[in-house]
């Protein structure tokens, strides 16, 4: 569970409002290509912004199994970000617009070899990117922001304490013959 709340503390030299977590598998599990697949409870409210995703180090790749602005706790979005052999930033995205992931608990999943990344919502393929897949391996990071520019701030509605829970993350690689 990574659980936001309403508190200050300083991160990044800056005193914040809020406090939320992230997990990481950075320097400990690194994976190119196979299923990545997440079961997970959305929050609901203004300024939440959960996300499963991979990103390769130093950062130039990343998929994002999942992302959410739960102001709309019912359309989930998947990326794919890289940069071209200029180093200009490219991105894919989808927007899934589904039931409301904060209701129950929902599988997250990819499936990524070299050629292709297909996303899935509890088991059916919901996105697929044939565009910037990354061909190194990738560690994994889930987080909860909460408020700036993107999800923009919590409002007078949006209840705190709340979570985003994670029941369990699997992750298989096929054998090759």
């Amino acid at each position: 569970m990574l659980k936001a709340e309403r508190q200050q503390a300083i991160y990044d030299g800056k005193m914040r409002n809020y406090t939320s977590g992230m997990m990481s598998t950075r320097n400990i599990f690194l994976q190119k290509f196979g299923w990545f697949e997440f079961r997970a409870k959305a929050p609901s409210g203004r300024g939440f912004w959960p996300a499963l995703w991979l990103l390769d180090d130093p950062h130039v790749m990343e998929i994002d199994v999942l992302e959410m602005l739960c102001h709309r706790p019912n359309v989930a979005t998947f990326n794919i970000h890289w940069k071209d052999e200029d180093g200009k930033h490219q991105a894919r995205y989808k927007e899934y617009e589904g039931p409301d992931f904060s209701e129950n608990f929902h599988i997250y999943a990819i499936e990524w070899n070299k050629d292709v990344v297909i996303w899935y919502v509890d088991g059916i393929e919901r996105h697929r990117s044939y565009e910037g897949v990354p061909q190194k391996e990738m560690y994994i990071i889930m987080n909860l922001a909460v408020g700036g520019p993107v999800p923009g701030n919590p409002d007078e509605n949006t209840k705190f304490p709340s979570s985003f829970d994670i029941d369990y993350v699997r992750v298989y690689q096929k054998i090759e013959n």
